[in-house]
Order: structure tokens, then sequence, then C-alpha cells
């Protein structure tokens, strides 16, 4: 099996933040219908998903590797890879401060799912 093999959580983390995103473009996509237009299956989406998923709801998307210094720069929000794979969404940047939204927070989980969709996390 190795690398090869899809890793699967119980909540996507990258359709999630790209989900977010879109709602603060005011442009709402619906997680379960990106999901399922990516053919995802059981595993969870990865960078290259993202981009092809947010360049059809016509957004401008690319994988890069920017500097630290350079993230005062970029257009936001955008999606950050974390270590782990799982994904955060940087919604601000301000005087050396971040706002990250992180879909594993159980918080913001609930806020996203509205608490109908929302499963329980301990």
């Amino acid at each position: 099996m190795g690398a090869a093999t899809p890793i699967t959580i119980g909540l996507d983390s990258g359709v999630v933040c790209l989900t977010l995103m879109t709602q603060y473009l005011r442009q709402p996509a619906d997680p379960d219908a990106i999901r399922h237009d990516l053919g995802l299956g059981e595993r969870t989406a990865d960078r290259v998903d993202l981009v092809r998923a947010a360049k059809r709801l016509k957004l401008k998307a690319k994988i890069a590797r920017p500097s630290p210094k350079r993230l005062d720069r970029l257009p936001l929000p955008i999606i950050i890879e974390k270590a782990d794979g799982s994904f955060v969404l940087l919604a601000a940047l301000s005087a050396g401060k971040v706002l990250l939204q992180d879909p594993q927070s159980v918080l913001l989980a609930g806020i996203i799912c509205g608490g109908e969709r929302c499963v329980q996390q301990s």
C-alpha cells in the first residue's frame, strides 16, 4: 500500500478551507458538491485537487511556496498546507499577526456546519 494509500479522516480540511474562501469572496460553494465534482470518494483532497476545484469555481489558484517575508504581498485569503497534510485558511495578516481559520477546530467546524451536518468531535 505505502504512499499511494489515501489517508481518510472525518473532516476534509482542504475542502472546508475552499468553502470558507468562497464564502469570504461571496461566491458560496457546497463542500459536498466540491467533493463529488472532484470524485474524491473516501479520500481527502490534496493540494492538486484544491487547485482544480478552485479553478472550476472560477477562482485564481496555483500551488506556491512563498517565503514568510512575501506573505504580506499575497492576496488573501489563501489556503496553507500544514506539515501533517491538513489545511488552514490564512484570512488576515497585519502587523505581524495572522488570523488562521483551522477547520479541525471544533468551534469552527460547528460554525461551518451550522450545527446541522456537523459530526460531533470529542
